[in-house]
């Protein structure tokens, strides 16, 4: 009987990590989600001259490497925050085209 409680507990110990391993992810999804709506909608309202040269490089960088090796999933939610990269990379490109290109033709997507 102690072994099959060991292994009932073992099952339900699994069950939970997998249950809070799915809550991480998507909270994850959901942060990446607003954090480029918002980003999107700075962009989208703001001037080239308010982009100094350093916070636009910064975000250059970030965005571009979350764009160029996202996770090899199925999900429509990965490839919705996917999409919106691509969105906030165009917004940056409509500031700083020049900086943008280079990475992207330099790239083997």
């Amino acid at each position: 009987m102690r072994w099959r409680r060991g292994i009932g507990n073992v099952s339900s110990a699994n069950k939970a990590g997998s249950s809070q391993s799915r809550k991480a992810e998507r909270k994850s999804l959901a942060s990446v989600y607003i954090m480029c709506r918002a980003l999107i909608s700075i962009l989208s309202s703001i001037s080239p001259q308010a982009l100094s040269d350093t916070l636009g490089y910064s975000l250059e960088e970030t965005i571009f490497e979350q764009f160029k090796s996202p996770t090899a999933n199925a999900n429509t939610n990965y490839r919705s925050c996917v999409e919106l990269y691509a969105v906030v990379l165009g917004c940056l490109a409509r500031i700083r085209l020049i900086c943008i290109s280079f990475p992207l033709l330099a790239s083997d997507m």
